[in-house]
């Protein structure tokens, strides 16, 4: 079994070589203004889609910069609403003959969950 064992390993290591056009795009400083582009072109839609799920408000350049564009995930009148109902589902589906939530996560949804939904 040994011999079988020293047939396998092999006698140095094999490396592959990368693509051309993967050195180009990735390695190749001539690329590095097309990814400044791509990076500040995510991170703006980034922070657009943040700012007008906190606020409710576009931040989008445009015509719709500054309107109201859908209600806020963060900071309403009903914090915790949407949790507060997600885990009142869940605990509602703890009992019965088959039930699908587990008897120790509907404690927790009950008494670590919706206490602190708003928080």
């Amino acid at each position: 079994m040994s011999s079988t064992v020293k047939n396998i390993r092999p006698k140095a290591a094999v490396q592959i070589p990368e693509p051309p056009i993967a050195r180009f795009l990735f390695a190749d400083t001539r690329m590095a203004w097309v990814w400044l582009i791509v990076r500040l072109y995510v991170g703006y839609q980034w922070f657009t889609a943040g700012f007008e799920k906190l606020t409710g408000y576009s931040a989008t350049i445009g015509s719709d910069f500054g309107q109201h564009v859908g209600n806020s995930w963060i900071f309403t009148s009903h914090l915790g609403a949407q949790l507060t109902g997600f885990a009142q589902s869940g605990i509602a589906q703890a009992s019965g003959a088959h039930p699908s939530v587990q008897g120790w996560y509907a404690w927790f949804l009950q008494n670590a969950v919706i206490p602190w939904a708003g928080f």
